[in-house]
């Protein structure tokens, strides 16, 4: 999402490791410079969280239950949701979560 909120790109990649580490390599050749927001759920968040940040790709932890605007989201999806974290990523409101140095 580009800092006017108009959408740059919408792809996807293999939940993995590996997957989030191609993704991570292939944005910042396509954008440049890239931040990211993960929620803090499911068992992929850290290995995500430390793929993107190896990568060059400055990222932010979300807390879920901080995280209101898709607490209460009428419509649940994984779109709306990426949607939802990158407008509050473009305008600083993410909640984040707390990590221990060294993560």
């Amino acid at each position: 999402m580009h800092q006017d909120g108009s959408i740059l790109d919408t792809s996807s990649y293999p939940n993995t490791l590996l997957g989030a580490s191609h993704y991570a390599k292939q944005m910042l050749q396509r954008h440049g410079e890239c931040k990211a927001v993960i929620e803090s759920t499911g068992s992929m968040c850290m290995k995500t969280y430390k793929a993107f940040e190896s990568n060059g790709v400055e990222v932010k932890l979300a807390n879920p239950v901080k995280t209101k605007a898709i607490a209460s989201a009428k419509i649940k999806s994984g779109k709306v949701d990426a949607r939802i974290l990158a407008h509050l990523l473009r305008a600083d409101l993410i909640a984040e979560c707390y990590l221990p140095r060294g993560m």
